[in-house]
């Protein structure tokens, strides 16, 4: 990962959903679990769309409609074919059955449907070899790339699909040349994520294009280069594309060394005509900002300190920043007033990230620094009793109360590759950002700018999360996955919340996984558990979608989709394909109350 756990520090399962056992037991009974019925149940509004990523250009993940209900399935469709292989190599390379890739929403207007599948071919791994620091090679059978070093050989499309006579039937499909960002850069499989603006499919294309497609042919209308005529195989459509109510697109761009050793960030903006481009260097939104060859704050492991942190003298480490870039996954968010939100970090020091705001035609409006902003290190999330002998995963005894470990210093908060995080642009014109933390067993912090750029709040929660919203009459909340990865004191799991925090970050309900069993379809519609997770499943969403009511939709490692009412109380879940440490997957209410929902890289549309 780009910034790296520590040798010997706990390593949290490459910060995802962790795998989940299936082994067939006892009969657990229906497939459906009402315990009350969701309020507005079928109310219809079939000119709300869902259109991009969290819904709209702010990305607050609301619906216009009250879901139908879990009732029954409408439809069920495979986007990725290569989940089982993909799962094995997840296994055999990082030892846990988890699924590390990142999927589109379900994009939706009226009765008109546009997925993401994958296609192409899946080179497996074969061959395995341990290093001495537990770093795991491996090639294919034929000794070349594979599993998510040979991402490549897939194909990415997005399909139209149309809901006629209760069916979810296929009408077009689009082919893009799009290939992820390298694998030894992300990881975990990048997200390929289109974008609707009315009759227009914006779809990302290769060396940062993007492709105007028909949305209803399915044929290109014209592709749109930021870079003049020749397409640049080192660049990347990098994260979900944005699409502004007045039908500006924004977009980033990762232009990457070949080497890796560097990769800089440049952030598009295509004119409603959908022919004028601009393209603007990440270093060019902010006025001072840090040099490429200059000096940021690293970790104790760059410069080989020796276990435990922080040392003695808890010095500052310095490593040479690298260009600005934003995150591999991350979408700019649109405010009211045509603010754009992103977030960004030196290439080679996540410490050093960054919240930015820019002006409609992209000159700078404000950023603030997310460096040693926090203050909940040692002595607070971490306890600081480790000696000579370890404990290697808390801080050295006598370490100054708050600091990071990992770096001496006052905690930051970090932009993530392996996240899909990305700002969302709140009423009042402040914006949220879901940035991860590397001491607090992998969580992260929910964080709160106001209109001007000034950090005013933060909540500690889970990671890789862009929360929803519900506006209230006057107030508004924000829902967020509420993960406990590892308890530093009784080194168990859990619990795994859905949190809802008020306008100030402060915490007003949590809904928390109670479910302790890993399922898999059985016989006659009974599923098969093994009660396998003490302490409950994680929540496996990355988008939650909340409706005008305050009902909220996640989706849950337990391979669960639930329907939770304000104040904590479960409406309705239903099981979808498998229990699975699964992806971090997003979900859809459509204007017609349709709930859209993956689990196991496959979609399931439910309702009445």
């Amino acid at each position: 990962m780009r910034f790296s756990c520590a040798a010997l520090l706990v390593c949290f399962g490459w910060l995802g959903c962790s795998s989940s056992s299936s082994t067939p037991g006892r009969d657990a009974g229906s497939l459906l679990t009402i315990n009350a019925p969701i309020p507005g149940s079928g109310t219809t509004n079939a000119a709300c769309s869902w259109a991009q990523f969290g819904q709209n250009a702010a990305h607050t993940g609301t619906a216009c409609a009250p879901a139908q209900g879990f009732a029954s399935v409408l439809a069920t469709l495979t986007v990725d074919p290569f989940v089982e292989q993909e799962v094995l190599d997840g296994k055999a390379q990082n030892g846990e059955a988890a699924l590390f890739a990142h999927y589109q929403t379900a994009l939706v207007s009226g009765d008109d449907v546009y997925l993401e599948l994958k296609g192409g071919t899946y080179t497996r791994c074969a061959k395995f070899i341990t290093g001495p620091f537990g770093n795991v090679t491996a090639t294919s059978a034929s000794g070349g790339p594979c599993g998510y070093q040979a991402w490549d050989s897939q194909v990415w499309s997005e399909a139209y699909y149309h809901w006629q006579s209760g069916a979810l039937v296929q009408v077009a499909i689009f082919e893009s040349d799009w290939k992820p960002e390298p694998g030894d850069l992300a990881y975990w499989e990048p997200v390929f994520h289109a974008a609707l603006d009315g009759k227009v499919l914006w779809v990302p294309g290769a060396g940062g294009t993007v492709y105007r497609v028909d949305r209803l042919s399915m044929q290109k209308l014209s592709q749109v280069n930021p870079f003049g005529a020749v397409v640049d195989p080192n660049a990347y459509v990098s994260g979900p594309l944005t699409v502004a109510p007045d039908g500006t697109v924004f977009y980033n761009v990762l232009r990457v060394l070949p080497d890796l050793s560097d990769a800089s960030g440049v952030l598009v903006r295509i004119e409603p005509d959908g022919v004028t481009v601009h393209a603007v260097d990440y270093s060019a939104l902010m006025v001072n900002p840090p040099s490429p060859t200059g000096s940021c704050l690293g970790t104790y492991q760059d410069d080989g300190t020796p276990l435990p942190w922080p040392p003695p003298d808890h010095h500052r480490v310095s490593v040479t920043c690298g260009s600005l870039r934003p995150g591999i996954n991350l979408a700019p968010a649109v405010g009211a007033d045509g603010t754009v939100y992103t977030a960004a970090f030196p290439h080679n020091a996540p410490n050093a990230s960054v919240m930015i705001a820019a002006h409609a035609d992209l000159s700078p409006k404000w950023s603030t620094s997310m460096q040693e902003i926090l203050n909940d290190g040692c002595g607070v999330t971490v306890p600081s009793d480790a000696s000579a002998t370890g404990p290697y995963s808390h801080c050295r005894r006598g370490a100054p109360q708050g600091v990071d470990p990992q770096t001496g210093q006052m905690p930051s908060a970090l932009v993530s590759d392996q996240s899909t995080s990305s700002p969302v642009a709140l009423p009042d014109g402040s914006v949220l950002y879901g940035a991860l933390n590397d001491y607090n067993s992998a969580r992260g912090h929910l964080l709160k700018f106001d209109a001007t750029g000034r950090f005013v709040a933060s909540y500690d929660d889970g990671w890789d999360q862009t929360p929803a919203v519900w506006v209230n009459g006057g107030s508004y909340a924000a829902i967020v996955k509420d993960n406990h990865y590892f308890n530093y004191v009784n080194a168990q799991t859990g619990p795994f919340d859905i949190t809802q925090v008020d306008a100030t970050m402060v915490k007003q309900w949590s809904f928390t996984s109670t479910n302790t069993q890993s399922c898999i379809p059985g016989a006659g519609g009974a599923l098969a558990c093994e009660p396998d997770h003490p302490t409950g499943f994680e929540w496996c969403v990355n988008a939650a979608a909340v409706d005008a009511n305050g009902t909220v939709y996640a989706n849950s490692e337990d391979g669960r989709v639930y329907a939770i009412l304000q104040g904590a109380t479960l409406a309705q879940s239903r099981f979808l394909q498998q229990s699975l440490g699964a992806a971090y997957t997003p979900v859809t209410v459509d204007g017609q109350g349709r709930t859209y929902t993956q689990n196991g890289g496959v979609l399931t549309v439910l309702g009445q």
